[in-house]
């Protein structure tokens, strides 16, 4: 009796586990994780897509498409589960989806959508998350899809079947241009002989409250809908009988609204329903990711490298929200950083590349960051030894700000941003009413010398999170950077004081630059970061970018090394395996300028194909560990500055003028780059590699401007 007993306990034991396990399986597979959210930065990710060290180098089967959009084959997919998210922006919302193929070759889907003009705070915003937030059923049976591809290009198309229900499935996830609303469209196909019931219901209302916010009360409203649609009056559910071969097509609703608004909030936004009509809405998305794929243009050697170009154009320039203090192009990505702006990512980042992008928007974002940066500068008549560093960010659509992680060298990062953003546009009356701001900022920077001649900071645009020491090379290189555009501004404005004193100062900094950071660093003839770093770090690639080539080949040859590479990125430090895409974004683009092209560029490609078809793409991202790859959106901006002032070595020589340099080698022989707008006009600029000579096309429409061929390495002048 006792062998008996005790071996029928564990039976039942492990029966009643195996019951729970598959009731809770079974719960959590029908009705998913539904909930309204007011946290910044939580549940942005499903538990399931949080990236994992064996998934970051899984193959994919992934292709890229004539429109440059990519196509992931799940069926052909070897290695199961892989998951990954992709982030989408309008105006005035944002969004995670996380999705992926599980083990069984099932699809998951999770949408974190989050709408910035409904605050809770300056940092935070109303969000929701929802997986299965709505059934499908086919004659009153649930579905069960298989996942068998994915198709990316500014949507995200999923597509799905169930064999038994004689079902195909297929979801276009895209958010509203201009509107607090997000749309899921589900196309159900009837694959069968026999004629089906198909009934779509909404499950997401009944978890959703009201939530007291900034401006108001909010409320997010879901449901489904088809042609035009208000969504305080979306249907629950929608129910059809298919034939054999028809299709049906509704689509999810996801918006935003207000009550009792307290009369603070953003006037240009529609708070209190949204309204308008599906087609539309898919096709304002649909008309600005064309818009955006044909603004500026790259081809060259590899699709791969085209391709994701313009995915980056697209990232960048749709993180422009409107806010109540006017248009600002923000980081976003990943629940936070959204109606705010930051010195670097904003100033440093994305303004140089905004004029030459023709997109009307990213130039009105610029001007308004570079406004609002310089009015919030400490103009007290006191030493600048004494005076306030520029703040790190301006947030809650301009109300509030950060300073917590000192001063990273901020003054640095607006001097630079707002001297190439004006040289590039070549407007002479907006460099006249920012050029107070610009002689601030580095005035400011230059009275923080120490006694080697080198620009002090408290941090770096990393805040902090590795050592900087109490000069960074960073920040003096951005500084010896601005210093060069600073002495060409002051020219144009016949200001020859300050343009004698910048060159001056530019001289003497680089020398001081060379002399101070120079060493040799784990067995290589590099730099060191700051005074006491005996390890290699990612921002040694600075001299490269601010035109010091002494030690270029040896920084490269120690950046693309086993102890800096990881994931085809760059390490911020040789000893921690966290890597920084910004950083490997700034060495890709200082090879080229140091004119190594055929060391670079085949680390560059490995770089692009594992961002744009590898399992987190197609876009450069922020971090990892940290922040679960993020693809936040200036990162984008310094991939396609790679191109221009990388390979193409387009510079800036005078307001509207400018010259270039470009870096080719048998491995990047040709590069075009078209409708890229220089003063005002669009032009396409076209470089080739002829053995030992470069030739440089600029086309005006179809007549050519300009026509040269010179030595290679030579520079070309235009305007």
């Amino acid at each position: 009796m006792k062998k008996t007993f005790l071996i029928i306990i564990p039976s039942v034991l492990t029966v009643c586990v195996i019951t729970a396990t598959v009731l809770l399986n079974t719960v959590w597979a029908s009705y998913g994780y539904t909930s309204m959210r007011a946290e910044g930065f939580a549940d942005n990710t499903a538990w399931w897509a949080y990236p994992k060290d064996e998934d970051m180098s899984k193959a994919v089967n992934k292709t890229i498409l004539e429109d440059k959009s990519v196509e992931w084959d799940v069926r052909g997919q070897k290695k199961k589960p892989l998951t990954t998210f992709l982030e989408m922006d309008g105006q005035a919302v944002s969004a995670r989806i996380s999705y992926g193929v599980d083990k069984f070759g099932r699809l998951r889907v999770y949408r974190y959508i989050l709408f910035p003009p409904f605050a809770i705070d300056d940092y935070k915003f109303l969000s929701c998350g929802y997986e299965l937030n709505y059934k499908i059923t086919v004659n009153g049976r649930k579905t069960n899809e298989k996942f068998t591809s994915n198709n990316v290009r500014g949507m995200l198309t999923l597509a799905s079947g169930d064999k038994d229900k004689g079902v195909r499935i297929i979801r276009v996830l895209y958010p509203s241009y201009d509107k607090s609303a997000f749309y899921e469209e589900i196309t159900v196909v009837n694959t069968s002989k026999r004629e089906k019931n198909i009934k779509i219901e909404n499950l997401a209302n009944q978890y959703v409250s009201e939530l007291d916010g900034k401006y108001g009360v909010y409320k997010i409203n879901s449901g489904l809908a088809r042609g035009d649609f208000d969504s305080a009056e979306l249907s629950e559910n929608m129910e059809i009988r298919l034939g054999s071969g028809e299709s049906y097509k509704a689509t999810m609703v996801y918006a935003a609204s207000m009550y009792s608004a307290n009369g603070n909030h953003n006037a240009n936004v529609d708070y209190e329903s949204v309204s308008g009509n599906i087609t539309a809405e898919y096709n304002g998305r649909k008309a600005f990711v064309d818009e955006m794929f044909e603004a500026v243009t790259v081809v060259t050697p590899y699709k791969e490298m085209d391709a994701m170009f313009s995915h980056a154009m697209l990232r960048q320039n749709e993180c422009i929200y409107r806010t109540k203090a006017g248009y600002m192009q923000s980081p976003a990505g990943g629940g936070g950083f959204y109606n705010a702006m930051w010195t670097n990512d904003q100033c440093e980042y994305f303004a140089p590349f905004a004029a030459y992008s023709g997109y009307e928007l990213a130039y009105s974002a610029s001007v308004n960051c570079f406004r609002m940066f310089g009015e919030r500068m400490d103009m007290r008549e006191i030493p600048f030894a004494e005076r306030k560093a520029l703040q790190t960010s301006i947030n809650g659509e301009g109300d509030s700000g950060w300073w917590y992680a000192g001063d990273r060298g901020d003054g640095a990062m607006y001097a630079y941003g707002a001297l190439k953003f004006v040289l590039s546009g070549g407007d002479i009356d907006l460099a006249r009413e920012l050029y107070p701001y610009i002689n601030w900022a580095l005035d400011f920077s230059l009275a923080r010398k120490n006694a080697a001649g080198v620009i002090k900071s408290d941090s770096d645009e990393l805040e902090g999170r590795f050592p900087s020491g109490e000069a960074n090379l960073s920040t003096s290189c951005l500084v010896l950077d601005a210093l060069h555009y600073g002495a060409i501004l002051a020219g144009e404005l016949d200001d020859s004081t300050r343009a004698v004193y910048y060159q001056a100062e530019y001289t003497a900094l680089r020398k001081n630059i060379i002399d101070y950071f120079s060493s040799e660093v784990e067995g290589y003839k590099t730099y060191r970061y700051y005074d006491g770093s005996n390890v290699l770090r990612s921002w040694i690639c600075m001299p490269l970018n601010a035109g010091i080539y002494d030690r270029a080949e040896a920084t490269l040859n120690a950046l693309f090394s086993e102890r800096m590479l990881k994931y085809n990125s760059i390490k911020t430090i040789s000893t921690d395996n966290t890597i920084w895409d910004r950083a490997a974004l700034f060495t890709f683009k200082g090879g080229y300028k140091s004119d190594l092209s055929n060391l670079t560029t085949p680390y560059f490609l490995a770089y692009t194909r594992e961002r744009v078809i590898g399992n987190h793409g197609p876009y450069p991202y922020e971090a990892y560990p940290e922040g679960k790859r993020s693809q936040l959106s200036t990162e984008s901006t310094l991939y396609c500055r790679v191109f221009t002032e990388g390979i193409l070595g387009l510079n800036e020589t005078g307001l509207g003028r400018y010259s270039f340099t470009p870096a080719l080698s048998p491995d990047m022989s040709f590069i075009t780059v078209g409708s890229i707008t220089l003063n005002g006009q669009r032009y396409t600029v076209e470089a080739a590699l002829n053995g030992s000579t470069v030739s440089l096309k600029i086309f005006l429409g179809n007549v050519i401007i300009l026509n040269e061929t010179k030595p290679k390495g030579s520079t070309f002048y235009f305007i």
